[in-house]
């Protein structure tokens, strides 16, 4: 048993922090704008590969995952320097080319229409609001609090191998974070945002709809999403504010709807005779 939890912390943990670190420290020789995204998309993908037996045919809903990264990741060079409306329009087609490519069993079963359209909603929303806080030092804070949050409710009460992914990407992020304390030295950037908000989301749609995550959850994880227009705010009605105080200030604020989600996966986990 310590040889499998040993195993578990090397490759969900260990592995995507020291790739994700040791590719913002190369990156320095090659600034960029998708320099975070290719550090943390690579850190999390090697992990992935680790855990996953992949099929480049995709066999499984979890066999689309390096191509959701990969094509979130261009399309948001693609759009960078493009109009709000392009910009947008990008958002768009990205997000429902996913949820077709996800949800192809029950793309059209009745019962899931109304929380489908919700998903994607809020996907689009998460994707907006983690790119319009791309260049602040509290985005990054923020979404690391909702990957760990996520992944500790996938462990406990939906997927071990979910919970597995989403603790590499809360890894890779940590790598990013670790890499800027105490200051910033390399912003997230428009690229990482849209590759950390599709990873988010076809972790949380896949567990959802193919192993049981409760919309509660969810909930609350959103509402620690709602943080990153908040921070937004406080920078733009606080001039000369402290970046690295409201990014802590910001994870402490998404870490309590976190911590209720967590605590509800607990008890769940509990009275269904695990952990």
């Amino acid at each position: 048993m310590p040889d499998v939890a040993l195993s578990l912390l090397l490759q969900s943990a260990l592995l995507p922090f020291a790739l994700s670190v040791a590719g913002l420290a190369l990156a320095r020789k090659w600034p960029g704008a998708a320099t975070s995204a290719i550090a943390l998309a690579v850190a999390f993908l090697a992990a992935y590969f680790v855990m996953y037996r992949w099929s480049p045919a995709p066999y499984q809903t979890l066999d689309w995952l390096p191509y959701l990264t990969i094509a979130a990741l261009c399309a948001a060079e693609f759009a960078r320097r493009r109009a709000c409306a392009v910009r947008t329009l990008v958002r768009v087609v990205l997000i429902m080319t996913a949820l077709v490519l996800l949800l192809k069993p029950v793309l059209w079963q009745a019962q899931h229409a109304a929380p489908l359209a919700l998903a994607g909603g809020a996907w689009l929303a998460l994707t907006w609001a983690a790119d319009q806080n791309s260049a602040r030092l509290a985005g990054g804070w923020v979404l690391l609090v909702v990957a760990a949050g996520l992944a500790g409710v996938l462990a406990l009460e939906s997927s071990l191998l979910l919970g597995q992914l989403g603790g590499a990407l809360a890894s890779a992020l940590f790598g990013w974070v670790a890499w800027n304390i105490p200051s910033q030295r390399v912003a997230l950037g428009t690229s990482a945002a849209w590759v950390i908000a599709m990873l988010l989301g076809t972790l949380t749609l896949i567990a959802y709809v193919y192993a049981a995550l409760p919309l509660a959850r969810i909930a609350w994880l959103a509402a620690a999403c709602a943080v990153l227009p908040l921070a937004a705010w406080l920078e733009k009605a606080r001039a000369g504010i402290n970046p690295f105080a409201l990014a802590v200030a910001s994870a402490l604020i998404a870490a309590m709807p976190v911590g209720v989600a967590l605590w509800q996966a607990w008890q769940a986990a509990q009275e269904a005779g695990g952990y």
